[in-house]
């Protein structure tokens, strides 16, 4: 009899043959697994033809400068090079700020302040809105200097330069309430995930390195040491394949890691290792592709019981089949293995391939759990940003119109003025309702959703009813019951409910 746990509504339900397919069959080949050295961006004549026009700008300020008879050339009561400085900055100043800020980020990583390095993914999640923003704000100041306060001296004041000047001083808040915006939500997001996820994660990433040291090639037991062990070993990638933060950390570096002493750095290193390098999904496929030896298994059984074997074949070293801690020393350093056996559960110092299976498949099924609420968590923080940047937005806007004088503008008629305020004061009230009626309806779902410990995969009784968690979203959870049906419950109802959560299951024989 199937699982009700993994039916074929199940975000846990394998199709057949998944595991099992020919690796030369092109058509199963996952998008962006299909080479891990290519370059990531095509190549463009965009950089070239920037270098081109920017010499050509520096060169034509170099002429006007030098040349004495492009030196009298003035353009709107100025000198000619003021402009041209202007646009050289316009055009360039991205560039520039580019480059200043990919060097201050290389400068960061390089030092051995963990403080700073701890910072580095709210710097990473601003630099592209800090590089607009410096080149803008530079571009504002060289154009006061250069074109807007010259202007005022000599009393040539035009309306069309000054609105420029109000544009650029627009834009310049614009990004910084933008970076302040995406700063707060990555320290609220990266706070989420470490109240809620951080041991599980940190558990996760010690069962991928088990699993790897396993089944690679054996290693000189001399030259490993506890403090050199590599946890994680390469930087992961992104779907779209971007190299994410930092991805090497030591087997010290993970056991320090926790809530009060583990960085921002190395949580939302592991975060992005579990959600989008999809590294036990790339650890499987390195596998043969067989199946295993015992029948009547469901597909993920099925490949925890081959991992198993592949496991048991490549490091025991006895004819018992069994697993003892000489044999783990060869893949790993013995502290570690020590380590590995705790939680494996072996008793008498080694292990058998029954409780290596139950290891694996219970690994297995937390991780697929893992990923798929750590996506859940993604989408829903995502669209909660969304909205929060709407209300910046209105902010925005009502800034913008300060800075632009057309706000607080008093009619001439003082009678039309009053009633003009009185409008935007009702205006006012109305959003504010709104908006009030809006958190009435969606507050309680925001207090469930940053409260609530449920992860997907897990099961747990509701009102006496048994349900597993199948997905996490803002205004309900998806549940499965045991007749294999899909059941909705609203967060907000959820709220006022006493969720009691069972023990880890282990997936069962089909």
């Amino acid at each position: 009899m199937d699982d009700w746990r993994i039916g074929h509504k199940s975000r846990f339900h394998v199709p057949p043959g998944i595991f099992f397919k020919k690796g030369d069959d092109d058509e199963d080949r996952e998008p962006y697994c299909e080479d891990a050295d290519a370059p990531m961006y095509r190549c463009s004549f965009a950089p070239a033809l920037a270098k081109l026009l920017s010499g050509m700008i520096l060169l034509s300020i170099l002429f006007t400068i030098t040349v004495p008879s492009f030196q009298s050339l003035e353009l709107g009561h100025l000198r000619l090079w003021r402009w041209q400085l202007v646009a050289f900055f316009a055009f360039y100043g991205r560039f520039i700020s580019r480059a200043i800020t990919t060097r201050v980020l290389q400068v960061i990583e390089n030092a051995n302040n963990t403080r700073l390095k701890g910072n580095l993914p709210h710097a990473y999640a601003v630099k592209r809105t800090f590089e607009y923003l410096l080149s803008f704000a530079t571009l504002l100041t060289i154009w006061i200097l250069l074109i807007d306060t010259p202007l005022k001296k000599l009393g040539k004041r035009n309306i069309a330069l000054e609105n420029i000047t109000k544009t650029l001083s627009c834009v310049v808040v614009l990004t910084m309430i933008w970076g302040f915006n995406i700063v707060v939500w990555k320290v609220v997001s990266i706070s989420f995930h470490r109240r809620n996820y951080l041991e599980q994660i940190k558990e996760a990433v010690f069962a991928l390195y088990i699993l790897r040291s396993m089944l690679t090639p054996l290693k000189d037991p001399n030259q490993m040491t506890e403090e050199r062990e590599v946890i994680v070993a390469a930087a992961p990638k992104n779907r779209r394949g971007h190299k994410l933060l930092q991805g090497r950390m030591t087997f010290c570096q993970w056991r320090l890691v926790g809530a009060d002493t583990s960085n921002d750095w190395e949580v939302w290193n592991m975060v992005n290792l579990i959600r989008n390098a999809n590294a036990l999904d790339e650890m499987l496929r390195l596998l043969p592709h067989r199946r295993s030896t015992r029948p009547n298994l469901n597909p993920w059984d099925d490949k925890a019981m081959s991992v198993s074997e592949e496991i048991i074949k490549k490091v025991s070293k006895s004819k018992s089949r069994e697993i003892s801690l000489e044999d783990l020393s060869y893949c790993m350093p013995k502290e570690i293995a020590k380590e590995v056996l705790k939680r494996i559960g072996a008793t008498e110092v080694k292990f058998g391939i029954d409780e290596l299976f139950i290891w694996v498949s219970r690994n297995f099924q937390r991780h697929r759990g893992l990923e798929s609420s750590l996506g859940d968590t993604h989408l829903v923080l995502r669209d909660l940003h969304c909205a929060d940047s709407v209300v910046v937005l209105v902010i925005l806007t009502f800034a913008w119109l300060v800075i632009l004088d057309t706000v607080y503008v008093l009619p001439k008629n003082e009678e039309l003025g009053h009633k003009f305020y009185m409008v935007i004061v009702f205006l006012a009230l109305v959003v504010a309702h709104v908006f009030r009626a809006v958190w009435y309806m969606c507050g309680d779902r925001v207090r469930f959703f940053f409260r609530h410990s449920l992860q997907v995969g897990e099961t747990c009784t509701i009102d006496g009813k048994k349900m597993q968690v199948e997905k996490l979203s803002f205004f309900n959870t998806r549940f499965l019951t045991m007749e294999g049906d899909e059941a909705f419950w609203p967060n907000s109802v959820l709220l006022g409910r006493e969720i009691i959560k069972d023990p880890t299951f282990l997936l069962t024989r089909a």
